[in-house]
Order: C-alpha cells, then structure tokens, then sequence
C-alpha cells in the first residue's frame, strides 16, 4: 500500500450536520463540564466551548476521510497536531457545513510521513464560524520520495512560574461519555483492542484532554466569555489514560496571547505541548 499523492488539493466535503444544545452540553460534559460552568451544561443563557469547533470535524468522517482518500496505513495514523481559528462566534443551534483538502504531504524518511488538511465551517446563517488546520502523522508511510516539511521555529516556553496551572482529574469513564459525541474508535472503549495496541487499558482521546485544557484556557484568561478566543493551537504529545491527574499550564507572553502545556501530575509527561492561545482583549 502505497501514498496516494494525487490525494493533494481534493476537496472532501461538503459534510453537514444539524446540531443543537442538547450536542453542545454532551460535549461540555464529556470534556470535564459540571455545576462549576453551568454556562456550558444548561440550556438558559448557553455558550459553547470553544473546542467544540474541532470536535465538530474530527468526530464526524474527516480524520477518516483524509485516512481514506491519501491511502494511509491507518494502524500507522496519529493526530499529531491540530490549529483552530475562530472567526465568528459559535450559535447555540443550526447546520454546520465543513469542506476542506488535503494541503500538503511531506515525507520524513523512515519517521514516516506527515499530511496537513484545512477545513473550513459554515453555518446555516450564511457565517464562516471557523477554520480547522489538522496535521496527521503516519508512522508507516514515509520514503515515498517526497520533499521534507519545512524546519519549524524552535518553540520554547519561557523559564519561569505559569501565571496559571489548573488541575485536572478525568472520570475513568471519561472516554465512554466522550465517544458519544462522535468519536467511537474502538481504542477509547474496548479494553482488548487496546492491549493489541499496547496500551493497558482504553486510552483518553486526545480532543478530550483538549477540551479540558480549552475550559481552563478560558477560565483563566477569558473567564465567562468564550466568544473572545481567536486561536488554539497545539502539538499531540503522549496519551493519557482515564482517571489520571493531569494539569494545564498557562504562560501570558503578552496581551491577547498565552502560551499553554497539559502536563501528567505524576510522571511530568507532556500530554499535550506547544500550545498557543490568543484572544481578544477589550480595546486592542
């Protein structure tokens, strides 16, 4: 099996789907929401976490459809990162229309190969609400005689205190109250499938640990106003299984932007790293 590198700049898409507030709480709460943010889990006056801008794609055929369409090993396949830019606030309810392509395949030689896809979503009032930059890693399929993806900036977090580290604690059924939201690969919920990966156990699901990291992304520095982010960005580093402490780590680096980390309370493992968060500050 072979790259299918004729699979650059195919449209994939247009996917619709009908959502309203009862999909906007389920995955408040399957990313860690309760009566502390009672703004995402019922209904009167709702806002929506902003994570749930990439939930939106990935659980619902996208990440499937780039496996499908460039012809990847899909044991191979990890979301390695993902870019999400937010141009209009999200609605409570109403039709999502998201196409997008397969932007760019670099080859990383016996590392495997690298796949970049941007997707951008509608809604039913005419609004491009935001767009999604997805980065796959696939282990297995590198040496195609591609070119090499471009050196990237060292990223460095500065060498001091976050000024803010919230704590986390997922449920140990986590991954089965996050699946439902449309993510239903067999890793996250059958404990045999998982030992033939290697794992122990089911493992969390990578956006869920994102959306855990989002709220507290907007706790600390947009509290009570979602609609103020501008972009979340981030690289998958390690995962992470249900029930284990974890926390984020969040850096102002100057008005409107942070630099953010989720790391393992125990082992100190970065769970996820190289966040980027900005949003809008009142009067700039």
């Amino acid at each position: 099996m072979a790259l299918d590198l004729n699979s650059l700049g195919r449209e994939i898409g247009p996917i619709t789907r009908e959502y309203n507030w009862k999909d906007l709480v389920l995955y408040a709460l399957g990313v860690g929401a309760g009566f502390s943010e009672l703004e995402y889990c019922y209904e009167k006056d709702l806002k929506v976490v902003p994570s749930f801008a990439v939930a939106s794609i990935i659980n619902f055929d996208f990440l499937s459809t780039i496996a499908e369409i460039t012809n990847v090993n899909i044991l191979g396949v990890l979301h390695g990162e993902q870019k999400v830019v937010f141009h209009e606030t999200i609605p409570v309810e109403g039709t999502l229309t998201t196409r997008g392509a397969v932007k760019e395949i670099f080859d990383k030689k016996d590392k495997g190969a690298v796949i970049i896809a941007e997707f951008d979503t509608f809604h039913s009032n005419g609004n491009k609400l935001y767009t999604n930059i997805l980065t796959v890693f696939s282990r297995f399929d590198g040496n195609f005689g591609g070119a090499d993806s471009p050196e990237k900036e060292k990223f460095e977090f500065p060498d001091r205190s976050p000024d803010y580290t919230v704590s986390h604690i997922s449920s140990e059924n986590q991954p089965l109250l996050y699946r439902l939201t449309g993510d239903v690969f067999q890793l996250h919920a059958d404990p045999e499938f998982a030992r033939s990966l290697g794992f122990e156990k089911p493992i969390m699901h990578g956006l869920c640990t994102h959306g855990f990291a989002c709220r507290a992304l907007v706790k600390s520095l947009i509290p009570g106003t979602p609609e103020r982010i501008k972009t979340m960005d981030c690289r998958f580093s390690k995962p992470l299984y249900p029930g284990e402490p974890f926390k984020t780590l969040i850096f102002k680096v100057k008005p409107g932007k942070a630099l953010w980390k989720t790391v393992h309370m125990e082992t100190r493992d970065e769970v996820i790293t190289n966040g980027v968060f900005e949003y809008h500050e009142p009067g700039l």
